[in-house]
Parts: C-alpha cells; sequence; structure tokens
C-alpha cells in the first residue's frame, strides 16, 4: 500500500439542483442499486472515461495505451449495452435521425431499479466468464 503522501488526493464537492441532469445522475449514483459508495462509481466512470488520455499524456506508448484504450472502450460499451438492453429495450436510435427528440426530459422515475442490478450482475458475471478465457495480460495496468 502506497504511503498517504504518494496518493493523488482530489476531494471535489458536487452539489447540483434536484431537478437537473446532473443533480438527479448524482443522486442516483449515491443512491445506486448496486450498494456500492458513489466515490467508486464516479472514480469507475472517470477512468473508463479518461485514463486512456491521462496515460497518453503522461507519455505511456505503444501495447500498454492500446491495451487501455481497448479496456476503456469495453467499460464504455458495457454501459451502453446496458442502457439499450434495460431502458431502450433493444430499440435502436439513431442520434442523426430528425425524428429523435432533441431535448431530453427527466421526468421523475417512480419504479424500482433491481431488474437493472439483476441484470447487471448477469452481465457482470457473462464478462467474467469472457475474460477469463482470454489469453495474454488481464489488465493493461499489467504492462505498465
Amino acid at each position: 500500500m502506497p504511503k498517504k503522501l504518494d496518493w493523488v488526493v482530489c476531494e471535489p464537492r458536487l452539489r447540483y439542483a434536484p431537478n437537473t441532469p446532473e443533480g438527479i445522475a448524482l443522486s442516483y449514483v449515491k443512491n445506486h442499486p448496486s450498494f456500492k459508495s458513489a466515490r467508486d462509481l464516479l472514480a469507475q466512470a472517470m477512468v473508463a472515461y479518461w485514463l486512456p488520455f491521462a496515460l497518453a499524456a503522461s507519455g505511456v506508448k505503444g501495447q500498454a495505451l492500446i491495451m487501455a484504450c481497448f479496456e476503456a472502450i469495453g467499460e464504455l460499451e458495457k454501459q451502453i449495452n446496458l442502457i439499450k438492453r434495460v431502458l431502450l429495450d433493444h430499440q435502436t436510435v439513431n442520434c442523426n435521425d430528425s425524428n429523435a427528440p432533441q431535448k431530453v426530459v427527466y421526468p421523475k422515475i417512480e419504479e424500482t431499479f433491481s431488474s437493472i442490478d439483476a441484470k447487471s450482475e448477469d452481465m457482470a458475471m457473462e464478462n467474467s466468464v469472457k475474460e477469463t478465457a482470454a489469453v495474454g495480460p488481464k489488465k493493461a495496468a499489467d504492462l505498465f
């Protein structure tokens, strides 16, 4: 375990009005059905979204950067597929379609998300089985 002085610390305080997209998302993350902490969920999203850029900016190149990119893409694709499967029920949405809604309205969601949690666990199990069958380094971090 690294010494406390070696840690990268950032303690943002996020505050949004509850009826904004950011407030709705933050409230959901704070009360996520997986019971993971908001800190862990936000860190997971941040790593998938920004780690490849951070690695490239710090000079990481070659196979390590490529693997980190594919890992991030895989995490983002899993989230995209979860959204499609659970919320869109396999509907195909073309964002360039002129009939697509141009402004999103966020109604108050009254339903429980236990089915989302169950489907997330099923998907995680499927992915872990696929990952164990892979040959080579399991994570890009193994190459650093």
